[in-house]
């Protein structure tokens, strides 16, 4: 089973969900131009204050000692802590995230998209490369989601401190 698609059509799910909600709510969307810029510019400032707290917790050292990932081969685990790390990482500022993502859409629909342009661009950075999806091939995708909620990696670590 590869993983790669479901990384890939994560920014894709939730431009789905913000066009669904905004036709289904459509009086939520915003008219005035100026209004949505602001709307914006603070979502940005709170996405960014998010982020920050989010790489602060990235100090936090861990420990594997789940024994299913222990059974898989070192290589494997790696790529298993990266992809645990990158769900954390993305869950720690995914309200924030998503508040700016429907205010750059809504700034989009007046006519202004060079913030949610430059922002599609940059989410391309976030993909998995092929070697992490080949080692995560055959993984079981049920075993990562139930290690993602846990304590150990519900929040951002130190990924490093798992292997020393």
């Amino acid at each position: 089973m590869s993983f790669g698609p479901a990384f890939i059509i994560r920014f894709k799910a939730i431009m789905v969900t913000l066009v669904i909600s905004c036709s289904v709510s459509a009086g939520n969307i915003v008219t005035d131009k100026a209004l949505a810029l602001e709307s914006a510019k603070l979502a940005y400032v709170k996405l960014n204050h998010r982020v920050d707290i989010c790489l602060g917790k990235k100090e936090r050292e861990i420990d594997i000692t789940d024994l299913w990932l222990l059974k898989q081969p070192i290589e494997k685990q790696k790529a298993i802590v990266f992809v645990l790390l990158k769900y954390a990482e993305d869950k720690c500022a995914q309200n924030e995230e998503n508040a700016y993502i429907k205010a750059i859409f809504d700034l989009a629909v007046l006519g202004d998209r060079k913030a949610l342009d430059e922002y599609i661009e940059l989410s391309q950075y976030g993909n998995l490369d092929d070697n992490i999806r080949d080692l995560l091939d055959g993984v079981s995708k049920k075993e990562i989601e139930r290690l993602s909620v846990t304590d150990e990696y519900s929040t951002p670590f130190n990924i490093i401190s798992a292997f020393n």
